[in-house]
C-alpha cells in the first residue's frame, strides 16, 4: 500500500504482510515525524481513526489574495490534494467568509487589500468563533537576493511561505498545521517498524514555472495601455513593497512609530523598494501619487492603532 507523510508530504510503498496488528506506528525518513498507519484489510475503532493523520477530502482552505492567478494557481494545488479552497480577494471578503464558513487554514497575502495580510491573526484571536483557524502569511520578497532569511516576527501567524515557494512547500505546510495526531516519542520498536518503509517518490520542488511569472508580472507589475489599470498596478506593487518590509523588519518598525521616525530608520530598504517601483512603474503614473508613502502612511496609522499610539 502507498502511504504519505502528513508533515512533508513524502511518499511510501508498504508491504502488508509486515504489519502485524491493526496499525503500525511509522518515522518518515526525511523529516523524523512519527504517524499512524493502518491496515487496509482490518477495521480500526473509531477512536483509532480519529488519531490518524490522515487528511479528510474536501477539507475548507481560504485563499486571500488580490492576484487571481495566485488564487487560481493555490486552488489547483489544493484541489490536487483534496482539500477545498475558498477565495477572496480583499481583506473584507476574506474576514465575511470566515466568519461564515469556518475553514481549517486560511492563506493570507501580507499585501491583502483593505486588510494587511499581518492583521489576520490578531482578528482571528478576538473572536472565539474562529480561534481555530491556522494563518499561513504570504510574502512576495519583491527583493529575493536581499531577503534570504525568516521574518522577524510571524505577527502571530502560524506559518509563513515565500511566493516563489508556494509549488513545492504551500501544501505541506498546511498538511502539517491541521494534522490531527498527536506527538509521540520514539521508541527502539518504532525506529524498527520504520524500517518497513521504503521510500519510492518524493515530489520534486519546482521553482515557480515560467508560465506563473508571466501571469505574476502581467497582473501586478507590467505597465499596461489603460491608466485605471496602471494606477491599480501602482497601488497594489506599493503595497507588496511596504508589506514585505513591514513583514521583514518589525522591530525597527515598530521602533520608528514610537520615535516617529520611520522614513528615517527604514531609508535603506525604502530606498531600494523606490528603485524597484520607479523600475516596474511608468513615470506619467508616479507622478500622479506618491504610492509608496500612501502605503507606508496607511500601514503606520494601523500599527499606531494596535500599539495604544495616539494618532
Amino acid at each position: 500500500m502507498i502511504i504519505r507523510c502528513p508533515q512533508c508530504a513524502i511518499t511510501y510503498k508498504v508491504d502488508d504482510n509486515r504489519i502485524s496488528g491493526d496499525s503500525l506506528k511509522l518515522r518518515c525518513s526525511k523529516c523524523g515525524q512519527i504517524f499512524l498507519m493502518k491496515k487496509k484489510t482490518v477495521p480500526v475503532p473509531e477512536r483509532a481513526k480519529e488519531e490518524l493523520p490522515v487528511i479528510a477530502e474536501g477539507r475548507k482552505v481560504l485563499i486571500a489574495h488580490a492576484s487571481s492567478s495566485m488564487r487560481e494557481m493555490m486552488g489547483e494545488l489544493l484541489r490536487e490534494e483534496k482539500f477545498f479552497p475558498l477565495y477572496a480577494k480583499n481583506g473584507v471578503e476574506a474576514v465575511s467568509i470566515m466568519e461564515d464558513t469556518h475553514p481549517e487554514v486560511v492563506i493570507v497575502d501580507v499585501a491583502l487589500p483593505d486588510i494587511f495580510g499581518f492583521e489576520f491573526p490578531e482578528l482571528i484571536k478576538k473572536d472565539k468563533r474562529l480561534q481555530s483557524i491556522k494563518v499561513i502569511l504570504v510574502a512576495s520578497i519583491y527583493d529575493k537576493t536581499r531577503y534570504k532569511r525568516i521574518p522577524q516576527s510571524l505577527y502571530g501567524a502560524d506559518d509563513f511561505i515565500e511566493k516563489h515557494h508556494i509549488r513545492d512547500s504551500l501544501t505541506a505546510k498546511i498538511n502539517r498545521l491541521i494534522s490531527r495526531q498527536e506527538e509521540v516519542q520514539e521508541t527502539p520498536a518504532v525506529a524498527e517498524a520504520a524500517q518497513v518503509g521504503v521510500g519510492v517518490s518524493e515530489s520534486p520542488s519546482p521553482e515557480v514555472k515560467t508560465s506563473d511569472t508571466e501571469k505574476f508580472n502581467e497582473e501586478e507589475l507590467v505597465q499596461t495601455p489603460a491608466d485605471k489599470q496602471d494606477r491599480e498596478k501602482a497601488k497594489r506593487l506599493a503595497r507588496i513593497i511596504i508589506s514585505d518590509i513591514a513583514l521583514y523588519n518589525q522591530d525597527v518598525l515598530e521602533q520608528g512609530i514610537r520615535q516617529n521616525m520611520v522614513e528615517e530608520v527604514l531609508e535603506k530598504d525604502l530606498e531600494e523598494g523606490k528603485k524597484l517601483f520607479k523600475k516596474r512603474i511608468a513615470e506619467h503614473i508616479r507622478q500622479q501619487e506618491d504610492f509608496l508613502k500612501e502605503s507606508l502612511d496607511e500601514l503606520v496609522q494601523k500599527k499606531k492603532k494596535e500599539l495604544g499610539i495616539e494618532q
